[in-house]
Parts: structure tokens; sequence; C-alpha cells
């Protein structure tokens, strides 16, 4: 009989990572022994000193006891300074409602445009809040990526948004601005993290269009960030360095918000779960060339009956295959509950591959599934199965959520099914968790249990590589 783990192999968190204020749960600040503001304006380096990262990771082997969550704390300071933008901004508005058709202000208009102020203010206040949620995460760099959006609850949106990156090596925050100026980001919102062969460095990298006069569509390019010494740091200039991105074949201008972007075997993939795979050279993307040397993409569409315009709910995924393979996992439900169908397709990259195409590799039914040895055992209910996800680290196992047994019972089991042997699939590590993991990205956020305990290992790691 297949036995559960005997502990976590991997954190499963929520990719909301909670505005701190908000929480009532019990949270270990990360260490953090510098900040830095690239290319963030005069206040960047203020924002950014104003941030801490926290987590709650519901310590021990408790599944039971929740998802571990991240938060981010913003002191009265950073908030005081969008609340001055929010009063000004208020302002601005007013002076401009109160002109008339030649744009003067007629003699004591200003002061019945201050008592709209104070009026509007008792309504709308200048609360400023903070949204954040987790972009990316890898555990061999060590590094987290948060978006971080400060706005004003009721009437003004978003102020402004930045990627927060936590280093857990350097144990350091780095704030970036969300997009260049001029540009708009491209096929996902997050960035890409590509790790350098070797020197135990990365880059970031964003898909985006940037805006040209009398050219709707843009010019499409890519936008690169590595962390550089504090030193370096310029508040006035931009961190990402752009360069051109050219596609071998016709694609869509667009992917969806569910778009994912991992990396595999030397490879970038940006995949549209509606539409298909998008990729390029690893190497391409860290190579120093100057911005008239594109990088050159393919895009590979999904079978057509697989094409659809949009995700109805969260039952597709794409990821690291067996050997040189990526893999599209997708969930065919049917009338009846037991003939939903996990399909897998999956695309050849290597050498050898003649034609890049999407194969049927396997499919398997939920009513085999819920037969395997180990399923009744390990106390698992026959329910329709959501939110597929693949791990390069387990490489040929598909991991699924099911619903609890009880509708009105919180949380939910996450279990895997190891079909490297398409012939004999098993039932590997399943687990009940305590509270269900929102994946609004689709894209789950995975680290190991000792994530934020490795701070140590690292610097003995660095020690090593400065010998």
């Amino acid at each position: 009989m297949a036995a559960a783990a005997a502990s976590r192999p991997f954190l499963l968190l929520d990719d909301r990572a909670v505005y701190h204020e908000y929480s009532d749960w019990e949270m270990v600040e990360c260490e953090c022994q510098s900040k830095v503001a690239y290319g963030c304006g005069p206040l960047g380096q203020q924002i950014v000193e104003g941030l801490t990262l926290l987590a709650d990771l519901r310590s021990g082997d408790d599944d039971e006891g929740g998802v571990p969550s991240l938060a981010v704390h913003a002191t009265n300071d950073v908030l005081g300074r969008f609340e001055e933008e929010v009063l000004a901004n208020l302002g601005k508005n007013k002076l401009r409602g109160g002109a008339n058709a030649r744009g003067e202000h007629e003699p004591g208009q200003a002061q019945v445009i201050s008592e709209i102020d104070d009026e509007l203010l008792k309504i709308v206040g200048t609360k400023v809040s903070l949204s954040t949620s987790v972009e990316a995460a890898d555990d061999e760099a060590g590094v987290l990526v948060l978006y971080v959006s400060f706005h004003h609850e009721k009437e003004l949106g978003d102020l402004q948004s930045y990627h927060l990156v936590y280093d857990r090596v350097t144990a350091s925050l780095s704030l970036l601005p969300y997009v260049p100026t001029h540009c708009e980001a491209a096929y996902t919102n997050c960035p890409l993290l590509v790790r350098h062969p070797g020197d135990g460095g990365y880059t970031l990298v964003l898909t985006a269009v940037e805006a040209e006069q009398h050219d709707e569509l843009g010019r499409p390019v890519l936008c690169s960030w590595t962390p550089q010494s504090p030193s370096l740091v310029n508040g006035g200039v931009g961190p990402w360095q752009i360069r051109q991105r050219r596609h071998a074949a016709a694609m869509p201008d667009r992917f969806g918000w569910e778009a994912q972007a991992f990396t595999y075997k030397g490879k970038a993939f940006w995949a549209d779960l509606t539409k298909g795979i998008l990729y390029c050279e690893c190497a391409d993307l860290l190579n120093d060339c100057d911005d008239a040397s594109a990088v050159e993409f393919t895009f590979v569409a999904l079978p057509e009956e697989y094409r659809i315009d949009e995700l109805e709910y969260k039952h597709r995924a794409m990821g690291v295959g067996v050997g040189d393979s990526v893999w599209f996992v997708v969930l065919e439900s049917c009338d009846h509950p037991g003939d939903t169908t996990v399909v897998v397709l999956s695309l050849d990259l290597s050498d050898g591959a003649t034609e890049r195409q999407w194969e049927r590799h396997l499919e398997l039914s939920l009513l085999s599934i819920w037969a395997l040895e180990g399923f009744v055992e390990a106390g698992l209910p026959r329910r329709v199965p959501w939110s597929p996800f693949l791990r390069e680290q387990d490489a040929g196992v598909i991991y699924l959520l099911l619903p609890r047994a009880v509708p009105q019972g919180t949380g939910c089991h996450l279990i895997g099914i190891d079909v490297r042997d398409s012939s004999e699939p098993r039932l590997v590590r399943p687990r009940r968790l305590g509270i269900t993991p929102w994946m609004f990205n689709q894209q789950p956020v995975l680290l190991a249990p000792d994530f934020f305990d490795r701070r140590r290992k690292d610097e003995e790691a660095l020690n090593q590589l400065s010998i």
C-alpha cells in the first residue's frame, strides 16, 4: 500500500501575500540585511526601507494547521507618502472641475472648491492600502518575487505598483518598477526567473511591448534585470535592460491572465493554457548583447480541439514532463464525475525531434484514480479534482487537489499520481491540507520546507565560493 510521506516534501503556499495589518496570524519577519530600490524614483529608497516581508510557516509537519502564507508590512511613513498623493489628486481633480470654459477661476471660487474637497474627504478619506501576491518562487536560487501595489481603497485605484524581490542568499529586498517606462507587459505580468549556470546568480525577465509613435501594436521586447551592487544604483535610472524579441512563427499578440512561465533544461517557457507555448534558449536571455540583437522565440500552438477562448475553472496546467518534454495536463469533465479524464499531451523538445507538435501521451480516467492502491486507505474522497500542477523535482508526477468529502469542511486533499510508467500509475504523497491554497495565477507557489531556515547553509556556500 502506498503510504503518506513522513514529512512534507514541499510547501504549497497561497499566492496571495496578505497585507500584514489585516492578518491575525503570528508571523515571523524574514531576515533582511539590506534594502535597495532600483530605478524607482527619488522616493523609491524610502518606500523599500518601509517594507518588511513576513512568513507564517505553520511550523512542524502539520498540513492540517493550514497553508503557509507570506505577508508584507508597510510602515505608516510609507502609507502616509501615498496618502499625500491621494490628497494631491483630489485637489487637482476639483480645481480642474471648478474652472470656467476659459480655464479661469472666478473670484471667491477657491473657497467653494476647498469646501467641496473637505466634504469629499469626509466621504472618500485618504486611506491607502497594500495589495501583494507572489509572482515567482525559486528554491535553488533562494528567491521570491512579489507584486506590490499601493492603492486607494475607494476612489482612485492603483497609485503605484512594483516588483519586490526577496533574496534569501543575500538576505536582501529589492524594489523594481512594475514595467519600464513606455512599456506594457505582454503574455504575463509575472517576471520569469532565469538562473545563471555556475555562479548561483539569476536574472528576472519580462516579456513586454514597447509603445512606438504611430504603431498601435508596439515593438515586442524583453526586459531583464540582474541584481547589482547597491553602490551602482542610481535612483533616477531605470533598472530594466531592453532587447528586441523575434518570433519565428505567427502567434497571438496577447496571452490570457492564466499564462504560466518556467524554465527547464536550458529553455525558458511562457505557456498560455488556452492557446499554446512560447519558448527560447535561456542562454540567449543571459547573453550580453546590444538592442539590435533580437532573441529568437518559437511558438507551438495547442491542438485545435484544445484551444479555447477563456478558462472557466482551474483544470489545466503546463510544466516539466519526462526527459526533454513539456507536458500539457487537462481535466476533461463529463456529465458523470467518474467519467472525468486526466489527459496529458507531450511536446518533445529534444534535438532529435523532427517536428515540434503536441502528441497525446496518456489518458487516465477518474474511476481508475479512485481505484489506485492506497486511495481508500488514505481516506481520500471520490471527488472530482482541480488545479493540476507539475514539479521539476518530481518529473512524471501529476499533482491534483481534491475537495473534502464534507462540503462544508475547510481545506482539501493534495495527491500525486506517478505516471512515469503509464501502464501502472501509482498514488504518491497524499496529504490533507487544512486550508485550500489560493492560486489566482493558476501557477502554485512551491517551496522547500526549510526555505526560510537555510540562511546559514547559504552563508556557508557563499564562503566556499569566495575561497
